[in-house]
């Protein structure tokens, strides 16, 4: 019995180490750039669409996010959570983004203010 409690935590725990895949570019299209999401924070819309399935990278599902975007100008709402701290509400970050790039979201807390940043992912 305790052999069997052992194997469906460690199931149950490698299940939550993937990372979280949204495309939200035309499955066909060539043309999108990448934006990695990490641990503790939740992707509540993309251009003011929320998404299909709630997607966290907290405790539970600490594998991170990864976004497929269209080339452009994107707007993204973020909210972060780690257990302890997390914030108020969404915040929306505006970002440029160019097609075959890949781009990291940062975040830093200061004074319980989050702030988001994007760069590009350095090679």
């Amino acid at each position: 019995m305790k052999k069997l409690a052992f194997i469906a935590i460690v199931v149950g725990l490698s299940g939550c180490a993937t990372i979280h895949k949204v495309n939200t570019v035309d499955p066909e299209s060539l043309q999108f750039a990448t934006l990695e999401v990490p641990t503790y924070v939740m992707v509540g819309q993309v251009d003011g669409k929320g998404v299909s399935n709630p997607l966290c990278s907290g405790p539970l599902c600490h594998g991170g996010i990864e976004i497929k975007l269209k080339p452009g100008k994107r707007s993204i709402s973020f909210k972060y959570a780690d257990g302890h701290w997390s914030s108020r509400g969404y915040s929306v970050v505006n970002y440029q983004y160019e097609a075959d790039r890949q781009y990291v979201l940062k975040v830093s807390k200061t004074n319980f203010t989050v702030n988001y940043s994007v760069t590009e992912k350095e090679k």
